[in-house]
């Protein structure tokens, strides 16, 4: 498993596949010098087996660091881990999202998170299947992974699609 394996040990096995050979795999901290406040970062708390409470405190460190002025979104598909990582940036300039791709996972986060989220990221047919569901929360949505132009007209047709900041896609001639 990745999360089992140190930092020198991820790159020496990407360094030698022939498709990942020229792509850095760059530290979070890398990242956050690298763009300097220039965008903003979408920073997806991924869950693992174990470690959620360090994970959390050595995020914050860094995150208390780079001084984030608004600019960094937390999130990620499990409200326990998110709720781990706002423990400890709570008194941070972040914003913090929810990724879900079932309405019943929206359903789940408990009152207190579903409160202090500042985004919601749900996967594009669901916004397109239950929209009114999606966009009653009123908060400001990205919506994944929009590849056909179809789809896309559909999104910005929808009632409250000015909510709609953000469209990831696997497709840039979308754009």
């Amino acid at each position: 498993l990745v999360e089992d394996q140190p930092y020198e040990t991820i790159v020496k096995i990407s360094s030698a596949s022939p498709r990942m050979a020229f792509q850095a795999i760059p530290l979070f901290q890398d990242v956050l010098h690298q763009v300097r406040h220039r965008k903003r970062i979408y920073c997806e708390i991924k869950p693992a087996s174990r470690g959620r409470d360090t994970m959390a405190r050595e995020l914050a460190t860094l995150l208390r660091e780079y001084k984030p002025l608004g600019d960094v979104v937390l999130h990620s598909f499990s409200a326990e881990w998110l709720e781990a990582v706002h423990a400890t940036t709570c008194e941070l300039d972040v914003k913090y999202g929810f990724l879900f791709d079932k309405i019943e996972s929206l359903d789940a986060i408990a009152g207190g998170l579903k409160e202090r989220l500042d985004y919601l990221h749900p996967e594009y047919h669901l916004l397109l299947a239950e929209p009114a569901t999606v966009l009653e929360h009123g908060l400001t949505i990205n919506t994944w992974t929009v590849n056909r132009h179809d789809d896309l007209r559909l999104l910005l047709a929808l009632k409250g699609a000015e909510r709609i900041e953000g469209i990831i896609t696997d497709n840039p001639s979308l754009c």
